[in-house]
């Protein structure tokens, strides 16, 4: 099965993909088994994409039965992007037609009419011509509004066809976009690692796999790519349709995005142009990875071992107020921008009892080196690791549900759940715990001794306690000090048989007060 077979199981919305040489002929065949009571459809287009693979697509269809109305973008061949208004003109063309949408094109066409579907109610397909971005089957559209560039949510295709013999001979300026928008997934990566180890946001096996997996291979030779070999051509599809098809799986755009996409969308906010036209997305994703890989270099220089964290996080914003306070000489003055501002980032801005937090999941990770693949309560170790085995996370195991606030300013029962965590965080073949049950409520009691146990008989545990019941309901061997003396030992039966006394605690007042005789 490949690896693109294998995502299909996983994605939400598109449920066929085909990319090869000469997939434009399957369009006729993929459209009557995605849509199979359709008998129309509109092909939305350009004067470009017409010509290279549009009118193919309409004869193919009409031979199959299916009537073709179109609609072409631009048709004088002006130069366009993905404006709103463009929304307007394509979805009132969808629901005058009633025909099932085909986009023929690659971004902006593709986005233009996935959007524009949403808005009339219904599904569509992409006929993709060139390998250029990553969101032919990615979920949202990336759109012009209001004066600022945006993701629009609406669903990615149902289905997607990429001919890579047409996307060998799209302008070279595009394809070399598109490799810059899938090297940008290597950074991007990297500041997901670093999002997993804080606990920020929790790496999924599956999404790191489809675009991590094939990400090196797409990306072998650029050279090839560049002169219009087909099969490079096509490997750099497969690993751009992976990255979306992680996204879509994991319903989120962290699989394929980090810092470098921050980057991209400042200068979207900025309205960067070169030569008068807008800067394509690969090309700005492109120096936001030489800012993003920059920023991880400075980073693995910095002594972490010994980070004054308290210092750290005083550098921190005091509150959302004050960074609100700047958004006016950030942007400008530009009312759709701040506000646009003031409604995302309070959902992003981190407090600083929250970095006290993240600091103490990182470090704590990162003092036994380990690197946590980590979704739903499940943990993968990083190849290469021995991770032990672990089958959950600390925080999990010890019920740890809000981190967010100081450890001194903890409850004692939490913060006994917090060293718990801590001890546990590396899985250590021999744990030794002094009076684990101090200052826990009685469920969370039972938590602790359930988790004791699941630890062996692989693990070593050494449980120093005055409590009896904790020993009765943990320990296999018992030994009692009094003194500086062991004064017996064995299971708790044995101790209480010889003292003649029907629980251990009775022996050990027994055994203590004996002692003190002595």
């Amino acid at each position: 099965m490949s690896l693109i077979d294998e995502a299909l199981k996983q994605t939400t919305d598109t449920k066929a993909c085909v990319i090869r040489a000469g997939a434009t002929e399957d369009a006729a065949k993929m459209f009557k088994e995605l849509f199979p009571d359709a008998r129309k459809a509109i092909i939305v287009e350009d004067p470009n994409t017409r010509r290279v693979a549009g009118a193919r697509v309409e004869e193919l269809l009409v031979a199959a039965g299916i009537a073709c109305d179109r609609h072409v973008l631009c048709p004088g061949g002006e130069w366009f992007h993905a404006e709103y208004k463009w929304i307007d003109e394509v979805r009132e063309a969808i629901r005058a037609s009633g025909g099932v949408p085909v986009a023929v094109g690659s971004g902006t066409v593709n986005d233009l009419v996935k959007r524009s579907s949403e808005e009339a109610g219904v599904r569509y397909m992409v006929v993709g011509t060139a390998a250029s971005m990553d969101g032919y089957t990615s979920y949202g559209a990336a759109i012009t509004k209001d004066g600022m560039k945006q993701t629009l949510a609406c669903k990615a295709p149902l289905g997607c066809i990429v001919d890579s013999k047409v996307a060998a001979e799209a302008p070279k300026e595009m394809v070399a976009s598109g490799y810059a928008d899938l090297i940008a997934k290597i950074p991007a990566g990297a500041d997901w690692i670093l999002a997993d180890a804080i606990g920020s946001e929790l790496i999924h096996p599956a999404a790191w796999n489809f675009v991590q997996g094939p990400l090196r291979e797409s990306l072998s030779n650029p050279a090839g790519a560049a002169s219009g070999d087909i099969a490079e051509t096509e490997k750099l599809c497969a690993g751009l349709v992976m990255s979306a098809f992680a996204m879509q799986a994991m319903g989120s755009s962290r699989p394929a995005s980090g810092t470098e996409h921050q980057v991209s969308h400042y200068w979207d906010m900025e309205d960067l142009c070169y030569n008068g036209l807008p800067v394509s997305h690969g090309f700005k994703v492109g120096i936001g990875t030489l800012i993003s890989t920059k920023t991880i270099e400075f980073l693995l220089r910095q002594d972490l071992a010994n980070l004054d964290v308290d210092a750290t996080v005083a550098k921190w914003w005091p509150d959302f107020e004050t960074v609100a306070a700047t958004f006016p000489k950030v942007f400008g003055n530009r009312p759709a921008h701040i506000q646009r501002a003031m409604m995302e980032y309070p959902k992003k801005f981190p407090t600083r009892d929250e970095l006290y937090a993240m600091s103490f999941a990182a470090l704590a990770h990162g003092a036994h080196g380990i690197t946590w693949y980590t979704y739903g309560g499940t943990v993968e170790p990083e190849k290469g690791k021995d991770n032990h085995g672990i089958t959950d996370t600390p925080e999990i195991w010890c019920n740890m549900t809000n981190l967010a606030t100081r450890i001194r300013s903890l409850s004692k029962g939490y913060a006994e759940r917090v060293n718990f965590a801590q001890a546990l965080v590396h899985n250590p073949p021999v744990l030794v715990l002094d009076e684990p049950a101090s200052g826990l409520d009685p469920a969370q009691i039972v938590r602790m001794r359930a988790l004791v146990k699941s630890l062996l008989p692989a693990h070593t545990v050494l449980l120093s306690t005055h409590l009896m019941q904790e020993v009765d309901a943990l320990c296999d061997s018992v030994y009692i000090l009094h003194k500086g003396r062991c004064v017996a030992q064995g299971t708790a039966a044995e101790i209480a048989a010889r003292c003649g006394c029907a629980t251990l605690e009775e022996a050990f007042f027994t055994l203590t007060a004996t002692q003190e005789r002595v």
